[in-house]
């Protein structure tokens, strides 16, 4: 079975984050990194439901943020 997370990762100013990094909540192993959209909609499947960790990260300058734990949806 195929699961999905998705989600939006802006600046303040509305602009997308240059990528979001994916990590196993309870490892924190790597488990993808994503460009988001130009709106800074992402989207990746991964292997089972989770939970995972997103880390928001740039462009240079800006300071990561990171949302968890958040689960998958079947996809």
């Amino acid at each position: 079975m195929a699961y999905v997370l998705s989600g939006r990762a802006t600046l303040g100013s509305g602009a997308a984050v240059t990528r979001v990094a994916i990590f196993a909540w309870d490892t924190l192993d790597r488990v993808a990194t994503v460009i988001p959209d130009s709106d800074g909609e992402w989207n990746v499947a991964v292997l089972r439901r989770g939970p995972y960790c997103a880390l928001a990260v740039g462009p240079f300058g800006y300071q990561p943020v990171a949302d968890g734990p958040i689960v998958a949806v079947e996809g």
